[in-house]
């Protein structure tokens, strides 16, 4: 239902006046930013941009659009690849954004937590942590621009869920505000507090969509002394697999890194960006980053060399090279991050982010290529990810000469998503639901499942204004295609 345009314009008064000047943005350009996604593949234009500053602003802007029913779509930095931060509805509606929910960063040394405000990227908070000797492990490509509130409110994973969990394994409390306006603070800094359900999980990986996330509490570990990492070369997935389990068997409380790449993955990244090194003259069919971390005095560089010397006895790994400092160590983690840029810049893509158990990952990856294969012959396929979780990202790009999919990118998907199911796995690992992917939720996941996602969304948000068209559809929402 489309508001009147006096009552349109009585709430961009009623908002002016309660954030000020740079708290309400409409003008053409500040509509056009936050109303495109990340990967500037959809467009929806909002009535205006709220920019509250504080959680009593977001309390405000929450209440005056719950009377006017004009809908929210949060928004902290933009880098969801889902179209979990802009609605495509037939209802007037605002971005939420969180940029200037930017407080004090408070940690506590001793007790290892830190307090943040859900405007704060995530890379200044990393920073913040280091000049404390602290660490918190949730990294991710996008740590540079992602903010605090998002990633709780995507439950974000990253290179380290492996070993640490994804990032509601890192939250010890949050503050939200709900869609009647009200403010709940359960940002309590406690290992134990068993007082009822945990609502601090309900928020984490809601997406926007039950409340507004404003400020978090995580715990915190000390920084590592030590740091092993190593770029090693496969023959065949196969044997990358085979290393991963050796190398969970012999230092897994110390293991924080095991990502996966391919060689077309390669191929586009030495493409299209020019500042990459990689180190090895060879081509190989696959590409393992494996990293240790450890606090204690421990011969760890010792430990990693007589790994890699067992599993090169045992004509597993085929080449590699270690850091030598952290420069260069950084240089190998740009190659592993910097693969979907450079698929990205070949042009046209189909993105999926996938989790199957981890002792399938090779079966699936050449099950789905095969598949895709049939489907649409000379697809060029890019699976990279996670090889100790079991997250896969299986992009496609189109054959060689081709600039599209055609119609053949609804189908390609779907048997991706559906194989993933069938495989006891999963057809959103860490990116979540978003807008794109709910009536796939309706298909693939039980009835009961979904059944009880709304029932919560309804209870806590009935008229249905945070992020009405992701996770779940709501009764009075009206979904169209993103534009």
């Amino acid at each position: 239902m489309t508001k009147p345009a006096d009552s349109t314009q009585e709430l961009q008064h009623e908002l002016h006046r309660a954030l000020g000047k740079k708290g309400w943005l409409n003008d053409a350009d500040n509509l056009r930013k936050f109303g495109t996604d990340w990967l500037g593949r959809s467009h929806s234009t909002p009535i205006g941009v709220a920019v509250p500053k504080s959680t009593r602003e977001v309390s405000e802007v929450i209440t005056l659009c719950r009377k006017f029913n004009v809908s929210i779509s949060p928004q902290g930095g933009n880098t969801g690849l889902v179209g979990g931060c802009l609605q495509h509805t037939d209802r007037q509606w605002i971005v939420l954004s969180t940029i200037r929910l930017t407080g004090e960063i408070c940690i506590d040394k001793q007790a290892l937590t830190v307090s943040v405000s859900a405007g704060t990227i995530l890379q200044n908070l990393h920073d913040a942590l280091a000049e404390h000797d602290l660490s918190l492990p949730i990294h991710f490509g996008a740590e540079g621009s992602a903010r605090i509130g998002g990633i709780v409110a995507t439950n974000a994973g990253g290179s380290h869920a492996f070993r640490f969990g994804t990032v509601k394994d890192q939250v010890l409390g949050l503050e939200a505000v709900l869609a009647d306006g009200s403010i709940w603070n359960g940002k309590r800094a406690l290992i134990k507090d068993n007082t009822g359900y945990q609502l601090k999980h309900m928020f984490t990986g809601s997406e926007g969509t039950l409340g507004v996330i404003t400020g978090v509490v995580f715990k915190v570990r000390p920084a590592p002394r030590t740091v092993v990492t190593s770029l090693l070369a496969f023959e065949s997935l196969e044997n990358a697999q085979r290393f991963a389990e050796h190398a969970q068997a012999r230092l897994h409380e110390v293991l924080t890194g095991l990502e996966f790449f391919t060689e077309l993955g390669v191929q586009l990244l030495t493409t299209h960006l020019d500042n990459i090194q990689f180190p090895f003259s060879q081509t190989h069919h696959c590409y393992v980053l494996a990293e240790a971390q450890t606090s204690l005095d421990f011969a760890l560089n010792e430990a990693f060399e007589q790994l890699l010397e067992d599993c090169l006895e045992m004509e597993l790994v085929a080449d590699g090279t270690v850091a030598l400092n952290p420069a260069h160590r950084k240089a190998l983690w740009q190659i592993r991050e910097e693969i979907p840029e450079g698929q990205r810049r070949e042009g046209q893509q189909l993105k999926h982010d996938i989790s199957v158990p981890v002792s399938r990952i090779s079966e699936v990856i050449q099950t789905a290529t095969a598949e895709c294969q049939n489907l649409f012959p000379g697809v060029r396929v890019n699976a990279f990810g996670h090889l100790g979780d079991g997250n896969i990202h299986f992009n496609l790009s189109p054959p060689t000469g081709n600039t599209d999919f055609g119609d053949a990118g609804p189908i390609l998907s779907n048997r991706i998503y559906q194989l993933a199911e069938g495989f006891d796995g999963s057809f959103a690992a860490e990116h979540g639901i978003g807008s794109i992917k709910v009536d796939l939720a309706d298909q693939l996941r039980d009835l009961t499942e979904r059944q009880l996602m709304r029932t919560i969304k309804m209870s806590l948000d009935p008229k249905g204004i945070l992020n009405p068209d992701v996770i779940i559809q709501t009764r009075e929402s009206v979904r169209q295609k993103p534009a």
